[in-house]
């Protein structure tokens, strides 16, 4: 369903008009994070790198451990983020988003290592009767 209520065609119309004006104004450093959900994502790519010339950097997975469930076919646990710059000399602070080492090794950063392209979001649990958040497994004190 098309919540935009734009027919395909249509939408992909809109999305080169607002991806194009976010080129234009697009610093010559700048980067372009693009999230969307599977229809359309892959239209966007190639929006961006073959109408636009942009230089494509990541394919960033937004995994998330609970969702919309499904009786014929797969659960949808992901959305896709495509990241992308006006050139090769886009600006980026690795040093911004770094995440807690897993395992000390002299080798290692200790400032952080490198999130990744796969993003793992979980999932909070409301109790409906009193209110009270309980946090994912992996995130209990």
């Amino acid at each position: 369903m098309n919540h935009d209520l734009k027919g395909f065609n249509e939408y992909l119309d809109f999305s080169v008009c607002w991806l194009g004006e976010a080129h234009h104004i697009l610093k010559s450093t700048g980067t372009l994070y693009v999230f969307m959900g599977v229809r359309f994502i892959s239209y966007l790519y190639d929006i961006l790198e073959r109408k636009l010339g942009m230089y494509f950097n990541s394919w960033i997975t937004w995994h998330y451990t609970q969702g919309i469930g499904k009786t014929k076919g797969f659960s949808p646990r992901h959305d896709d983020i495509l990241m992308f710059a006006k050139s090769e000399k886009f600006k980026f602070n690795l040093n911004n988003v770094r995440v807690p080492q897993k395992y000390y090794r002299s080798r290692n950063n200790m400032r952080g290592a490198n999130p990744g392209d796969v993003w793992t979001f979980f999932m909070f649990i409301i109790v409906m009767k009193t209110g009270k958040i309980i946090p994912p497994r992996n995130q209990r004190a």
